[in-house]
């Protein structure tokens, strides 16, 4: 019987920051920032975990006036990693690092879920919290998907249920979110490049929008993922599968011609906006932002803290302003649920070529 992984070491960074700690007598913070690329809020809070595992331990000094954090593995850390190693080249023979990967899927939209689903191979179900977490495969790779509900607490229950209850790796949030930025319209795509609480305000204590105690602003979505998600868009829109799974008189409907794809900010908070003075009020504060939603902040925060990989999909449903809740329910039912299986499907049959990567 093959043995676990170790969960701690199981994240990309912290376990970038052991392999390089393993080969020197000791690394300083700013040498693991620039060979990991990880932002300083997550390199902190990864490695203060790895300090409370006594993976590592950490002196803090000065150079002359400038401070100094110097990071050094103990025995523990490496008698760890070594059998992690081991336990990664066991799965690596035995050509189990597909199993290995469970990938969770969300979504506020029970319509886009439902959909999703229904790609599922060997499925279960289970009862968790007012919420049905549906278990089976895709392409091969263990999946759980899941209506998270609407709104940040929703979305931010359901995701931490996801990595602790049902150990996934990585988690994909697919949903649709109003135009803030003039050159989206309905159709259109958006995948997030960063997320910020646009109503999280602490003044004076902290800047607006500041995450209490993480000490930033946004939520950065890593490399690989945003990769990933380009590549699963364009496949998409600039393919004929769109025309084939959504008719033309849908497409019209919403005046869909040839939708394309952003990636930006993206802003969450739990309100709908449907007022053209509200969205320029939002603009004049955070003018990058792309599009507005009610969930993606909160998951993208859940998973920066559990040092998993997520991926943040935003279909373009209406311009936000007064007309958004008559746009808003038809699309989703027409149009956004046929956009997610697909950019889903595409999503997999990446991560189905590179089973696993560290």
């Amino acid at each position: 019987m093959l043995k676990e992984l170790d969960p701690l070491l199981h994240s990309q960074l912290r376990l970038a920051v052991m392999s390089i700690l393993i080969s020197v007598e000791e690394a300083d913070f700013v040498f693991l920032k620039e060979q990991t690329g990880a932002t300083s809020g997550n390199l902190s809070v990864q490695i203060e975990k790895l300090k409370e595992a006594e993976y590592i331990n950490i002196l803090k000094t000065f150079r002359g006036k400038m401070p100094r954090t110097i990071c050094k593995i103990t025995q523990k850390g490496i008698l760890a990693f070594e059998e992690h190693v081991v336990v990664l080249q066991s799965y690596s023979s035995n050509n189990l690092f597909m199993q290995n990967k469970t990938i969770g899927i969300m979504g506020a939209m029970s319509e886009e879920i439902h959909g999703i689903a229904n790609l599922l191979t060997d499925k279960e179900e289970f009862q968790l919290g007012m919420r049905t977490y549906t278990v089976g495969k895709l392409n091969g790779i263990k999946t759980v998907v899941v209506f998270s509900r609407w709104g940040k607490v929703a979305a931010a229950i359901t995701a931490s249920t996801l990595i602790l209850k049902f150990n996934v790796s990585e988690i994909i949030f697919t949903g649709v979110s109003g135009a803030i930025n003039h050159e989206l319209n309905i159709g259109d795509i958006v995948i997030g490049k960063r997320l910020i609480h646009h109503d999280l305000d602490a003044r004076p204590l902290m800047d607006e929008f500041e995450i209490p105690l993480l000490g930033i602003k946004y939520i950065d979505i890593k490399t690989k993922q945003l990769e990933i998600a380009e590549k699963a868009v364009k496949d998409f829109i600039n393919s004929k599968k769109l025309f084939s799974v959504i008719s033309e008189a849908e497409l019209q409907e919403f005046g869909i011609v040839k939708p394309k794809l952003a990636i930006g900010d993206i802003a969450s908070g739990d309100k709908f906006f449907a007022c053209t003075q509200e969205k320029h009020k939002l603009l004049s504060k955070l003018p990058d932002i792309l599009c507005v939603e009610m969930e993606g902040a909160a998951v993208a925060q859940v998973c920066y803290e559990y040092g998993i990989p997520v991926t943040i999909l935003r279909t373009v449903s209406d311009v936000a302003d007064e007309k958004s809740h008559i746009d808003f329910p038809a699309f989703t039912k027409k149009i956004s649920n046929k956009y997610s299986v697909e950019l889903v499907k595409n999503i997999f049959r990446q991560h189905s070529v590179n089973t696993f990567t560290l």
